[in-house]
C-alpha cells in the first residue's frame, strides 16, 4: 500500500463528506415527512349529532358562524382543533336535546371559541 496513502486519505474524505451531505438531506426529507396538513371538518349548517363524534389528533372541527348544532345523545370527543367562531350578529348556538349530549376536549392543539352559546 505504499504509495496509495494520500489517494486512501482522499477517498476517506470524499466518502466522509458524502456522509455528511445524506445525513442533511435526511433530516430534511424526515422534516418535509413531519409536516402534515391538518385535515378540516366543517359545520356550515345547521347539524344535529347523534352517538359519538371523534375528532382525532391531526383533525380540526370549524364550527361556522350562525349554526345551530344540536347534540342528540352525542358524545363529541375533541382530540384534535376546534373552533367555534360565532359573531356578535351571528352567533353559535350547541344545544343538547333533554340536556343529552356532552363534549369532552383533550387537544395539545389551538381551540378557540367565542360568541358561542352553550345550551
Amino acid at each position: 500500500m505504499i504509495g496509495f496513502s494520500d489517494k486512501i486519505k482522499l477517498r476517506e474524505e470524499i466518502i466522509k463528506n458524502n456522509i455528511a451531505i445524506l445525513k442533511s438531506k435526511k433530516e430534511d426529507y424526515q422534516l418535509e415527512n413531519d409536516i402534515s396538513l391538518k385535515e378540516k371538518i366543517e359545520i356550515k349548517k345547521d347539524t344535529t349529532i347523534k352517538g359519538e363524534f371523534i375528532i382525532s389528533e391531526g383533525q380540526e372541527l370549524i364550527i361556522h358562524n350562525g349554526v345551530k348544532l344540536t347534540l342528540d345523545n352525542a358524545y363529541l370527543k375533541i382530540y384534535g382543533g376546534f373552533k367555534a367562531l360565532g359573531l356578535k350578529t351571528n352567533q353559535i348556538h350547541i344545544n343538547g336535546i333533554n340536556n343529552s349530549g356532552t363534549i369532552f376536549i383533550n387537544t395539545k392543539e389551538d381551540i378557540a371559541i367565542s360568541n358561542t352559546i352553550f345550551m
